[in-house]
């Protein structure tokens, strides 16, 4: 009874031994097996984003120019200033003796060309009357038509020869032409000096539309003048300064109005999802706001994004960042970015297998190639290689090439245990 009680407890303490040595071996044997997250494809759609920065400028912008020449006398405001309708922008102050000598260059200009149209009127007078030498043409060709008339007769009877009925007929032939050519040149004089007569007649009324400025001038030298703002806005910019001479209609000033405004931001030259008429988020730490891209355009900096918002306290220079997100229109077979891989033979995922080993299931890589297609920050779309049901290597605490033998962490979400 003894014995058998004693081979009973070797037996036990042997098949503990047996179970010890299976569970240490398959510990160790796993120990040193990279532990890896599968995840599978999914359907789904691309999230595109982008980020940027730009400042804020006016987009309805009202600019002011300089009335008449002189100088800038006095400056009320200053960049950057919040103005009102009719709030004074700046004055002007003009030379009295300059705009005196204008106007009397004016005055002796029109006494000039008064007297070039009263030559011009004479000339014209007597161009369209016959000159002495046309009338003498005129008698010329009216004798010879005569005489040419008395020798055909006498030719007809034989009195003169065929030579000279021909010289009287080209003599009549060569006084018309002459007196057609001299008709011509007497036409084209009257309009050359018609047309002449036209033009000092516009550079006559010409005068009076250069001389209305000066007129002017002349009745407010003593107090200048005061230009205003025309409305409420910002002054964006002022392109005079106290004591310069400006010109007439010189850019003086701009005045940015409204609450609309217009942004430049760069974006990547590959960027390829964003297009005008989408939607994008502008933000500060003071301001929110929704902006639809107006146009596209390339710069040095790349490819620059112009975009239109509305912002009721916004100031025209404040920095927004500038958000672009767009989600695809169609759906996809989509991975992680991170279980894409790629080597000289293209892309390619790592496919988790499971099969029968030494120490029972066992979980191993496999190479699927792929063709890949767009993707976003986060994933990427497989055209062609794989399904829905083919669950992929996403992340590994260590090294893990294709036919490799793994630990796989979350193994129930794939295969049945």
């Amino acid at each position: 009874m003894t014995s058998w009680i004693n081979k009973k407890n070797f037996g036990g303490i042997i098949l503990v031994l047996v179970l010890l040595l299976v569970f240490f071996s398959k510990t160790i044997y796993t120990w040193y097996l990279p532990e890896v997250t599968a995840v599978k494809p999914f359907n789904g759609q691309l999230s595109k984003m982008e980020m940027g920065y730009g400042a804020a400028q006016l987009a309805e912008v009202e600019s002011i120019y300089i009335p008449e020449e002189g100088i800038a006398a006095e400056m009320y405001v200053k960049e950057g200033q919040e103005v009102k309708a009719g709030d004074k922008l700046f004055s002007m102050k003009y030379d009295r003796e300059e705009n005196d000598w204008k106007l009397q260059e004016i005055e002796n200009n029109r006494d000039r060309i008064q007297k070039e149209i009263e030559s011009i009127n004479i000339k014209l007078e007597a161009a369209n009357y016959p000159d002495a030498e046309m009338l003498q043409i005129q008698q010329s060709a009216a004798e010879a038509e005569k005489y040419l008339s008395g020798a055909e007769s006498l030719y007809n009877i034989g009195s003169i020869s065929q030579q000279e009925l021909s010289e009287a007929r080209n003599q009549v032939s060569y006084l018309r032409l002459k007196l057609d050519n001299s008709k011509r040149e007497a036409a084209e004089t009257i309009k050359s000096l018609q047309l002449e007569l036209e033009g000092k007649k516009l550079e006559f009324e010409n005068l009076s539309i250069m001389e209305e400025p000066y007129r002017k001038i002349q009745l407010i030298h003593n107090t200048g003048i005061v230009i205003t703002a025309p409305e409420d806005g910002t002054l964006l910019s002022l392109s005079i300064a106290k004591g310069e001479k400006v010109e007439k209609d010189q850019l003086a000033a701009k005045i940015g109005t409204g609450n609309d405004y217009i942004l430049e931001c760069s974006i990547p030259l590959e960027n390829s999802f964003i297009v005008p008429g989408d939607t994008c988020s502008l933000s500060n730490s003071s301001h929110q706001a929704k902006g639809v891209i107006s146009s596209l355009f390339v710069s040095d900096q790349g490819k620059t994004a112009r975009i239109r918002f509305t912002a009721e306290e916004a100031a025209a220079g404040e920095t927004f960042r500038v958000l672009f997100q767009k989600e695809s229109e169609a759906t996809s077979v989509l991975v992680p970015n991170g279980a894409i891989n790629k080597d000289q033979d293209g892309y390619y995922l790592k496919q988790v297998k499971r099969r029968d080993g030494i120490m029972g299931k066992e979980y191993y890589l496999d190479r699927i190639d792929i063709f890949t297609g767009d993707s976003d920050s986060r994933n990427t779309a497989v055209i062609q290689g794989i399904t829905f049901f083919e669950p992929v290597l996403l992340s590994s605490d260590k090294e893990a090439g294709v036919g490799d033998v793994v630990l796989l962490k979350n193994a129930g979400d794939f295969f049945e245990e």
